[in-house]
């Protein structure tokens, strides 16, 4: 609740707290295969979110997560470009949005570089950004820190490190099994 309300204090022009909720929903679509919940809430995000809002920008996450997961390179690229430009005329800021546009942000570029680049330094770098911003901030989502959590254990076992793949893992399903206790 406490990310939905910083939302709702930054969106000036958007219609409803709706639009953040559906972000979180659909990213959880996401890893359940459902892809097709993911471009719905992408055209009612596009239709309903100002363009200067910080919504609009988690709205960029959400592309770029469903352009990794359809394997359309011209539309991750889109969406890390935008993310790119937006976080750094915002570097300064800081509120809890801005703080999951960041950890997505990495995490989306993470994911480029070692799926489309095959750069694992890249990867590594950009994981353990992610990892790093959402173990400081409280406006991550579980779900969001999990996954998190799990690219980076999947980055050390794609790289032959398992012993420092199974720390991760082992982190990812102690956060989930806190999560459904909860």
């Amino acid at each position: 609740t406490a990310i939905i309300t910083a939302a709702c204090n930054d969106i000036h022009n958007d219609k409803s707290n709706k639009t953040v909720s559906l972000y979180y929903q659909s990213t959880d679509s996401l890893n359940n295969s459902n892809l097709t919940f993911a471009e719905d809430v992408i055209r009612k995000l596009d239709k309903n979110v100002s363009k200067d809002s910080n919504v609009f920008y988690l709205n960029q996450c959400l592309k770029g997560k469903l352009a990794i997961s359809k394997n359309d390179t011209e539309e991750i690229n889109k969406a890390r470009s935008i993310l790119k430009d937006f976080l750094t005329r915002n570097s300064d800021r800081h509120n809890e949005l801005l703080d999951v546009i960041r950890v997505e942000y990495n995490s989306i570029e993470g994911l480029y570089w070692i799926k489309y680049v095959g750069n694992a330094d890249s990867m590594f770098y950009y994981f353990q950004k992610a990892y790093k911003l959402a173990k400081k901030s409280k406006a991550i989502p579980t779900s969001t820190e999990i996954n998190t959590i799990t690219n980076l254990a999947e980055a050390y076992k794609q790289t032959g490190r398992y012993d420092q793949a199974v720390i991760y893992y082992m982190e990812a399903a102690k956060k989930a099994r806190t999560e459904k206790l909860n």
